[in-house]
């Protein structure tokens, strides 16, 4: 349905999704760039991604095992973690830096670019290369 509406397309464009910061011309080339085929490329991807419980059980495997001592930065917007993903990480890697950019949405590096990439900058520096 959204392939014929075009409207998970257009809500990602809007300031909740990548458009907060794109002005006219930069949100029309956005939109251009996904079109109809892209969006059918996304749904057949989580469309394979629900049934691929293999590949969950091995990176579940692989965060409670081998990577568990894997330094780890998150970073989610203020208004979309509704997985609760922020908390699962930080359960697994309880040294995690968790960085929650205000009032962001799905895409925070779009809401506060200078936010995100100060705290990776900052991240690495800090905890992967002192």
């Amino acid at each position: 349905m959204s392939v014929l509406t075009g409207l998970l397309t257009w809500v990602t464009a809007t300031s909740f999704g990548v458009g907060r910061h794109l002005d006219a011309p930069s949100r029309a080339a956005f939109l251009e760039g996904i079109g109809p085929q892209g969006l059918r490329t996304f749904h057949d991807y989580l469309r394979d991604a629900r049934s691929a419980t293999a590949v969950y059980h091995e990176v579940e495997r692989a965060l409670t095992g081998p990577l568990r001592q894997v330094p780890l930065l998150t970073i989610f917007g203020e208004r979309n973690d509704p997985l609760k993903f922020q908390p699962r990480w930080k359960a697994l890697f309880p040294e995690a830096r968790q960085v929650v950019v205000s009032k962001g949405n799905h895409f925070p590096m779009c809401d506060d670019p200078d936010l995100v990439a100060t705290s990776i900058r900052d991240w690495y520096r800090g905890v992967v290369c002192p």
